[in-house]
């Protein structure tokens, strides 16, 4: 059933967040991949990083980490289409997250259904987000503010310790806020 791939999906995805986010890192860090993939990946970070929600009806909780996992993947996509060459120095860079990109997104969109666009319209505002007064677009042009980036994210994700029990049960409401996620694009 594609309820129950994707909760299998969406549970790791969460539980993998730091070894994800500091893997989009070192995408954003690559001189060589088009500053446009770079700065939509830092947005990811920041869009993480700032706790935006982009499902409606969501506050907190695993549930608030779903939209952090697919925008995050939808920038790697994105950069990835951005040059031939994006998606070999991306899976080098974060093999963890670019190995099923496809395959992720192809079950995300199954199971959400129309809800997929809602985070697919977000994608180009996480650029404009900033963290700290500074935009994914001046991470990637300036030395001190990707400094900046990657010592908030190390800093955030010390606090950051869901268990695997925790994101199980939360995420049994799901279905809920799917639902509100579809809606949304009717």
């Amino acid at each position: 059933m594609v309820r129950d791939e994707f909760l299998t999906f969406i549970r790791g995805a969460i539980l993998a967040l730091p070894q994800s986010l500091q893997a989009a890192l070192r995408v954003a860090e690559d001189p060589d991949i088009p500053d446009e993939g770079r700065a939509l990946v830092s947005g990811a970070v920041i869009h993480w990083l700032s706790r935006t929600n982009t499902i409606p009806g969501v506050r907190g909780g695993a549930l608030a980490y779903v939209d952090d996992v697919l925008v995050l993947m939808l920038a790697l996509k994105h950069t990835q289409g951005l040059a031939p060459e994006a998606a070999e120095r991306m899976l080098q860079h974060a093999p963890e997250l670019c190995e099923t990109l496809d395959a992720d997104l192809a079950l995300s969109r199954e199971y959400l259904g129309t809800g997929m666009s809602v985070l697919e319209q977000a994608l180009p505002r996480v650029t404009k987000l900033k963290h700290l007064g500074r935009t994914a677009q001046q991470c990637v042009k300036d030395e001190s503010a990707a400094t900046m980036l990657y010592e908030e994210l190390h800093a955030a994700l010390v606090d950051f310790d869901p268990t695997p029990d925790t994101v199980s049960r939360e995420l049994k409401d799901l279905d809920t806020v799917v639902d509100d996620l579809k809606k949304k694009t009717s």
